[in-house]
Order: C-alpha cells, then structure tokens, then sequence
C-alpha cells in the first residue's frame, strides 16, 4: 500500500515546483525578448545548445546552480525574479504569495527532495506492481501431468 503521507507530500512539492517552473517559463520569455535576445543568441551567451533554453521555456527543465547564476546576470535580472510571478506594477515587487524566497543553496536542495520523494513514490508504485503480479501468480492453476 502507498503511503499516503508521501503522496501528500510529494503533491504539494510537485504542485510547487510546477508553479514555479510555469512562472520561470514566462518570466525567462519576457526578459529574454527585453533584452532582444533569440533563445540561440541565449544559449551561445551562456555556452549550451539553444534546446535547453527552448526546454526551459517549455516548462520541461530548470537551470540549475552556477548556469541558473549566469543566466541572470546575462538577463539583468535576480533569480527571484526569474523564478516568481511578478505583480505587473512594474515596480519589480515579485508577488510572492504562500512563496519563500529562495537562494541557491536551498533551490537546490528542494530540487533534490523532490527528486528523492519522486524516487521513493516510484518505488512504492512498482512494489505495488511487484505484489500484485505476485498474488496473481498464487492464483494461476498449474496443469498436473497424469500418470
């Protein structure tokens, strides 16, 4: 049986991080085109493929640790306000709602805890999967050969 606790949690983690993924996705589109630039124009300035920056305005991946630091200086921009919805006063007050601010170290350490719930769920799934084959298999008659 799945721990319900752990789906819970891993939920609202996922529910999070997707909510933050999504405003990424919108504010890394805005601030690029401020500054003019195409998504390869980006990635030559940050030294990775331009599939990157389209994934990560996809919502599909997340700059992480010193590249997620060089894209912001690139932008002009604080990983804040990359990452957070902003309030559309135009006075750069990032809306944080329910949010925390979050630094590097501790985006990554979210990142990480995500990663693990998503790895501990998997598990319990495929136990599940592994129990129940195992119970069908208890139930299948084997032919006896008559003598």
């Amino acid at each position: 049986m799945v721990n319900i606790q752990l789906v819970v949690g891993l939920s609202k983690l996922n529910q999070q991080f997707f909510t933050t993924m999504t405003a990424f996705s919108k504010n890394l589109i805005k601030f690029r085109n401020e500054k003019g630039l195409t998504q390869k124009e980006l990635a030559e300035k940050l030294g990775i493929k331009n599939q990157s920056v389209s994934k990560w305005e996809k919502g599909e991946a997340l700059p992480k640790g010193e590249r997620l630091m060089k894209l912001c200086e690139i932008l002009g921009v604080t990983p804040n306000q990359l990452s957070y919805e902003q309030n559309g006063s135009g006075d750069g007050v990032i809306d944080l709602g329910e949010k925390v601010v979050l630094d590097k170290a501790v985006w990554e350490a979210k990142e990480k805890e995500l990663e693990y719930l998503r790895a501990i769920y998997d598990l319990n799934k495929q136990k599940e999967e592994r129990d129940k084959k195992i119970e069908s298999l208890k139930n299948i008659e084997t032919p006896v050969d008559k003598p």
